[in-house]
């Protein structure tokens, strides 16, 4: 969902300010100013210098500067105030400074994707009292991994994309080894 999507977004880059991914999702989300000439002119300037797109915003001047430099100085400061946090307070207030609640409190539809989020905050909650790394990092990984998983209704054909590992239990009818034949997977 895309709120979710957002949401993690917003916590991948405060773990990793050098996510470009993440940056670029949600450098404009909600709206700040920051145009798709400004996102260029970055993209341009990180190529020059090699670097991240967050870490290439000071380098860049004039009003796309600007406007980046607030966008960095709200991830930085979000950093700040949830390095102690447990991690289900870091989610929510992640929600409240990135602007998603108010965003989604003025849509029309968006009371779904505000129960979304909330399900976030006790999905995390639910993943503090069951890891060995309850950490920030801990679950952002366990969410990747977790991402494919229930995205079909039971009885529906579906594909999942899967390490080896995952896949070496018997729930699967058919498998298939993408790389096995070049010599890419290392247990050929």
């Amino acid at each position: 969902r895309q709120e979710i999507k957002h949401a993690l977004a917003y916590l991948r880059l405060i773990a990793n300010p050098d996510d470009d991914t993440a940056f670029s999702r949600v450098v404009n989300f909600p709206t700040r100013g920051i145009g798709a000439r400004s996102i260029e002119a970055l993209a341009d300037t990180a190529r020059t210098y090699n670097a991240s797109l967050y870490a290439t915003v000071p380098h860049l001047a004039g009003r796309p500067g600007a406007s980046l430099s607030v966008f960095v100085l709200l991830i930085e400061e979000m950093r700040r105030v949830t390095r102690e946090l447990p991690l289900p307070e870091v989610i929510d207030h992640v929600l409240d400074a990135s602007g998603l609640r108010a965003h989604y409190r003025a849509e029309r539809e968006g009371e779904e994707r505000l129960s979304n989020l909330d399900e976030l905050i006790n999905a995390a909650a639910n993943f503090i009292n069951e890891a060995e790394d309850p950490s920030l990092a801990g679950f952002l990984a366990h969410a990747s991994l977790e991402a494919g998983d229930h995205q079909a209704d039971a009885g529906q054909d579906a594909i999942q994309l899967m390490t080896v590992h995952s896949a070496k239990g018997l729930e699967f009818n058919v498998v298939f080894l993408s790389g096995l034949e070049e010599g890419l997977c290392p247990h050929e």
